[in-house]
């Protein structure tokens, strides 16, 4: 069988557009405490303050970058390209737990005991920094160094999403030696601030 190389490969994909973002992290919440998110909140993240940003394509871990400015809009070099042997960066925080398991227990529309146990559901929560979109030709060329400018400004504010829907946006902060985002203003998601 004869060796092909990786741009060989994707020849006839080469055009397909695939979405880069840029994660400042990810963190597991109770829905319930995502529901009582008000302007103002701040919400601390896992990773340490200075650390690089994770830079996903396609929703895949690509690897690390180190965040640059480019003229007026937030880039990112790459500095690491992900081996697969990363732990998911969804893990708890510390002294979070799990969750109820509901699997067994019957959901009713309007029932306040769903609510209730809806509330105790492990949600997503990332914070985006930017994105752009390249072809899947460019994407494959990137190495270690590569510069990718992103399509946010650099003093706009940073996406809070969870489940990958945009539930808010915010500023980045430290707390406690790790970063956090306040929520500077939100989505409407139902309930007033």
């Amino acid at each position: 069988m004869p060796v092909t190389t990786a741009l060989e490969e994707i020849s006839s994909f080469a055009d397909l557009p695939i979405d880069i973002r840029a994660e400042l992290d990810r963190r597991l919440l109770k829905l319930g405490d995502v529901l009582e998110l008000v302007d103002g909140s701040v919400i601390p993240l896992s990773k340490p303050a200075g650390e690089p940003l994770d830079v996903f394509a396609g929703g895949v871990l690509l690897g690390a970058g180190e965040v640059n400015a480019i003229n007026e809009h937030f880039g990112v070099r790459i500095t690491a390209f992900g081996t697969g042997s990363k732990k998911p960066a969804v893990a708890p925080f510390p002294g979070e737990s799990e969750g109820h398991d509901s699997k067994d227990v019957p959901l009713r529309s309007g029932d306040p005991a769903t609510l209730a146990l809806l509330r105790h559901q492990i949600v997503c929560l990332s914070v985006v920094v930017g994105r752009t979109q390249m072809t899947l030709e460019k994407l494959v060329r990137l190495t270690t160094g590569s510069i990718l400018e992103l399509e946010s400004l650099l003093k706009q504010p940073v996406e809070v999403l969870v489940n990958d829907q945009v539930l808010a946006y915010g500023e980045v902060v430290a707390v406690d030696g790790n970063y956090g985002v306040r929520i500077l203003f939100a989505e409407d998601n139902g309930h007033s601030n």
